[in-house]
């Protein structure tokens, strides 16, 4: 019997620290891989491929240095929880005073499911030519899973997160490509600003299609 636990594992001891990243203006967040080959992000790519109009609107409607306020906030509460979370399952020790507490406090009624392979892990596809980091990889409900990790200001409904479905699923792809280990599980776990958190279960193979159409519309458009 294959041990997926372990070939993770043994993935993250060689890969952890190899991969780096950088922001190109007009472009988004490029990796580096271990080969020295530079992949677009799965979010710089899922965002390039969505419809973004709303938020140019919202931006539009309430001004362009409150947007930026309202972003930069989101973003830091965001990568605190992310901090917290991975400590926790690190059993580290956490820094009550984090940005990200009250967020990080919803989730753990669900991250006291996991059990983890991997947190942060750098993953990438010659064959997609993307990278990215997922943000967990490991049993939920006893359940392979890729899991990963948000913040909203408010609740959410599934259709409203189809892109979190298609980063999971990217995620997966990426790890069977490089491993051999396929998680068919997705997990998107979710704090809120109204306290109310937000489990959602999904297939990876509900979503791999189109995760692949999405990423060869993208190369083919630059």
């Amino acid at each position: 019997m294959v041990d997926e636990k372990l070939i993770i594992r043994d993935f993250e001891a060689k890969y952890l620290n190899t991969i780096s990243d950088e922001i190109i203006p007009g472009i988004g967040r490029l990796y580096k891989t271990p080969d020295g080959s530079k992949y677009p992000s799965v979010t710089t790519v899922l965002s390039a491929m969505s419809d973004n109009t709303w938020l140019d609107d919202w931006r539009e409607a309430i001004g362009e240095k409150h947007a930026n306020e309202i972003t930069k906030n989101a973003c830091l509460r965001g990568t605190s929880m992310h901090h917290l979370l991975e400590k926790h399952l690190l059993n580290e020790e956490l820094d009550k005073e984090e940005l990200g507490w009250w967020f990080y406090k919803q989730l753990l009624i669900y991250v006291n499911k996991i059990e983890y392979y991997a947190v942060e892990l750098p993953l990438w596809s010659d064959q997609l030519k993307i990278a990215g980091r997922v943000d967990c990889i490991g049993l939920y409900e006893n359940k392979l899973s890729i899991i990963d990790f948000k913040t909203s200001k408010k609740s959410k409904r599934a259709t409203d997160i189809e892109n979190y479905f298609l980063q999971c699923t990217i995620y997966a792809l990426m790890l069977f490509e490089l491993t051999g280990v396929f998680s068919k599980n997705i997990i998107v776990l979710i704090a809120t600003e109204e306290g109310v958190p937000q489990v959602f279960r999904r297939k990876t193979l509900d979503y791999a299609k189109q995760a692949v159409l999405v990423i060869r519309k993208y190369h083919s458009s630059k």
